[in-house]
């Protein structure tokens, strides 16, 4: 190539310098080339490596994700039963509820002796008897 351009512009001291200068100047803007590409391999061997980091950050996250979700479905779960059960002692409380409810009642109407002897012995069998419904339900 430098034949060819010496060919074309002759010998003489200026074209030499024109010349030179000019390879010169293709000199430095390859170096510049060569640290810009320099530069752009840094910034982007960094931008991996945070591609990376972010990456690994997605996927922890990601798993902690799917252990909260499981966690609250795990509660929701158990919630579920607490309900069951509060349902069902709220309807165990009714039962007991109406019972004494009923057997007060049979109490308060009941007849009883006025004479101390025969209230004894009405206490008495009332008691035995009322303990008998009572342990039966």
């Amino acid at each position: 190539m430098i034949d060819i351009a010496l060919a074309y512009l002759g010998r003489s001291p200026v074209a030499l310098q024109a010349m030179l200068y000019t390879c010169a100047g293709l000199l430095l803007i390859c170096i510049g080339l060569g640290v810009a590409v320099e530069i752009q391999s840094t910034r982007l061997a960094a931008a991996n490596a945070t591609i990376g980091k972010l990456q690994a950050e997605k996927k922890s996250l990601g798993d902690q994700i799917i252990t909260q979700n499981r966690a609250v479905e795990q509660w929701k779960t158990e919630a579920d039963k607490q309900a069951q059960r509060v349902l069902a002692a709220q309807a165990a409380a009714e039962k007991v509820r109406t019972v004494t409810v009923e057997r007060v009642r049979e109490v308060t109407v009941a007849a009883i002796p006025q004479s101390c002897p025969e209230s004894d012995g009405w206490l008495i069998n009332w008691g035995l008897q009322f303990n008998a419904r009572w342990e039966a339900q």
